[in-house]
């Protein structure tokens, strides 16, 4: 079935500007033959897909192009699980790319790879300035971990470190959400319950590209789809309350961080609107919620570790303690000029 060590599962978007970076970076690799490259053309209305196409000609042994009508990041994720002949499995933003070298090592090593996740560094890329390392330098290049030991080492493996032997995607059906940002979340933690062994490697693959006008993670992004970081928190919450009994402790340990993320995530979203009652009650009702599906998610989302904001920890931590009256000030937050933010600063012991 997998006559390619690694399949590069490509969400492409509207990403003319930015495919001949994203698909040429592997490419460099020179390690081509032993790459699958999936461009998985989700409705675009520029030339992306003219421009993969011309790709998939130029070399017809490595890129496939999959058109498909607009389903979103999650479709496109979807697609490419079906559709990889690789024994391992990277999704890549189409605005991203991948550092050549290190990604040339990487797929030699995958030749006799057998671990069910392997975990990589990545770089975080600014247009308006330089990269910046992102490393796991507390674990052992070349050794395999269990999830008992990622918990205590690093707590949280970041989506853009993590490639997957595909089989753990496909044989356990693992399918996101469709028409809705904040996905990758889901990878993550869907596929934790059939995750036993972590290999490491101390290589940089990913380069994670930031600070572009109108990226989902930005403040007016994450407003105008303030439902879909709510739609990704419920799933999650859900997914754990079904699968919780049949977890071991280390599993569930790290399953309840992954999903304290996103919570907190859609937490912090609600603060950035102006004043306004039914958006408080919307913030109550969702965090009560929380409690009541899983009191260990609900105590996680005040404790910061590396996928929690130690500043949106601080700042759950102080609305509940204030039962959330201080909710529509804090939505107020940059015309109070900070006056909540050194509200909190002296406030240390909320």
């Amino acid at each position: 079935m997998y006559d390619k060590v690694i399949t590069f599962s490509i969400a492409a978007y509207n990403i003319e500007k930015y495919i001949d970076k994203c698909v040429g970076s592997i490419l460099e690799t020179e390690r081509y033959g032993d790459i699958e490259i999936l461009i998985i053309d989700d409705g675009s209305s520029d030339k992306t897909a003219d421009i993969a196409r011309d790709y998939e000609k130029r070399y017809p042994d490595t890129v496939r192009l999959i058109s498909k009508k607009n389903g979103g990041h999650g479709s496109t994720i979807n697609t490419g699980i079906k559709e990889a002949r690789g024994r391992y499995f990277r999704v890549i933003d189409g605005d991203d790319w991948v550092d050549p070298k290190d990604t040339g090592k990487l797929v030699e090593k995958l030749r006799s790879e057998n671990s069910d996740v392997v975990l990589c560094n990545f770089y975080d890329c600014y247009n308006s300035g330089p990269k910046k390392n992102t490393t796991y330098s507390v674990l052992e290049d070349g050794r395999v971990y269990s999830m008992r030991q990622i918990n205590s080492l690093i707590g949280w493996m970041r989506y853009h470190a993590v490639v997957f032997r595909t089989d753990i995607l496909r044989n356990n059906d693992i399918v996101l959400d469709e028409h809705c940002f904040y996905v990758d979340t889901e990878l993550m933690v869907l596929s934790v319950p059939y995750i036993s062994s972590i290999k490491y490697y101390d290589l940089f693959v990913y380069c994670y590209r930031l600070d572009n006008e109108g990226q989902s993670v930005s403040e007016s992004s994450r407003m105008k789809n303030i439902l879909h970081s709510k739609r990704v928190s419920l799933r999650l919450l859900k997914y754990y309350r079904l699968t919780a009994p049949t977890l071991d402790d280390d599993k569930k340990k790290y399953m309840t961080g992954g999903i304290a993320g996103p919570c907190m995530w859609h937490f912090r979203g609600l603060t950035f609107f102006a004043p306004d009652e039914n958006k408080r009650k919307e913030l109550v009702r969702f965090d009560r919620y929380v409690k009541r599906i899983s009191p260990e998610i609900y105590n996680t989302m005040t404790t910061p570790a590396l996928n929690r904001s130690e500043k949106d920890a601080k700042l759950i931590k102080l609305l509940r303690k204030c039962n959330y009256k201080l909710y529509n000030t804090y939505g107020f937050y940059k015309k109070t000029k900070g006056k909540i933010k050194d509200f909190i600063k002296k406030n240390n012991n909320f």
